[in-house]
């Protein structure tokens, strides 16, 4: 159904019918979503009177963390059918971007998901909606990240949070309370997962996006890119276990397509075992070598080197069969 949040990697959406006033719900729309997040930015940090006085919810007089707090408990909980914002202008210059690092046994299978923005224009405020495989990957937490975007121009943007969430689905925002607001491109947020079970692949997906210049300029962005969990350069890794019996795993990361020769030598460098040759795309690869030659006997103890090649890339590792 167009306008649905139901995507490839979620379940059908569950929504709070409010019947009552809403605290957070600033524009009257029975919704408490993103057009009332720009609108909140627009006036963190005033004190309560004339047009500012609505955003004191928790009223001591200012618009402060504490508002922003009874705020963010709020948020998502609107009349069936909404999307994330009304917002009907689309901004198709701006593109949202997407970028997946990590998943190794070394990074302890960490994945940190960045989202970057591209030719923005007067940028103050934003808000991003990510789906995932929750059978893939487990969201841990996140955060702006070190150089911000927001804050490039010396401004101060302190409301960055994950607004909403349940297992497939983010919901994040941030906006300038102070400083001018900025255009070009940069990164507006990290957010950390854990690849679960022995898994190694993770697709991550924007679903929705927006940007503001004020509480009364949202538009939606068109561009929304997705991100395949890559390696940025070849690896391989230590074999684990070391020292091994009967049998041991093999990491390594290809960045790009190439033809991967991945072999076991003696200590006298003699070859005892092509594990793989051949072609094979870009990703993190995990086998296992037995402690068997080419011709399937047992070898014997001792220390062994596996070596994976590719046409730019080769490297060499020590491993120790014991029995």
């Amino acid at each position: 159904m167009s306008g649905s949040l139901v995507g490839a990697f979620s379940a059908a959406e569950e929504f709070v019918v409010v019947n009552d006033a809403l605290a957070g719900d600033f524009n009257g729309d029975g919704s408490v979503l993103f057009d009332d997040f720009f609108l909140f930015v627009d006036f963190f940090g005033s004190t309560a009177d004339g047009a500012a006085a609505p955003f004191d919810l928790d009223g001591d007089g200012t618009v402060s963390f504490g508002d922003f707090f009874s705020f963010a408990d709020n948020f998502g909980k609107s009349a069936a059918g909404k999307r994330w914002a009304a917002s009907g202008e689309t901004d198709a210059q701006v593109r949202f971007a997407l970028e997946a690092l990590g998943g190794t046994r070394a990074e302890q299978r960490r994945v940190t998901v960045r989202l970057w923005i591209d030719h923005a224009e007067a940028l103050k405020a934003y808000g991003a909606a990510l789906q995932y495989d929750s059978s893939q990957v487990v969201f841990e937490g996140a955060r702006s990240g070190a150089g911000a975007f927001l804050e490039s121009q010396g401004g101060h943007a302190p409301l960055f949070s994950v607004l909403y969430q349940r297992p497939g689905q983010l919901v994040v925002g941030n906006g300038l309370t102070q400083g001018a607001v900025v255009s070009g491109r940069g990164l507006l947020a990290e957010l950390d997962f854990r690849l679960l079970g022995a898994g190694r692949e993770a697709v991550f997906d924007l679903s929705e996006a927006y940007v503001a210049s004020s509480g009364e300029a949202v538009r939606a962005v068109a561009q929304l890119g997705s991100a395949r969990l890559l390696p940025h350069q070849h690896a391989l890794f230590a074999n684990f276990p070391n020292p091994f019996n009967p049998s041991t795993s093999i990491e390594y990361a290809l960045p790009e397509a190439a033809i991967v020769e991945l072999a076991i030598y003696d200590i006298l460098g003699q070859r005892v075992r092509t594990l793989v040759t051949g072609q094979q795309g870009a990703g993190f690869y995990r086998l296992a070598w037995n402690g068997r030659d080419q011709a399937d006997r047992t070898v014997a103890s001792g220390v062994y080197f596996y070596r994976l090649a590719t046409a730019g890339f080769s490297q060499t590792r020590k491993m120790t069969l014991i029995k």
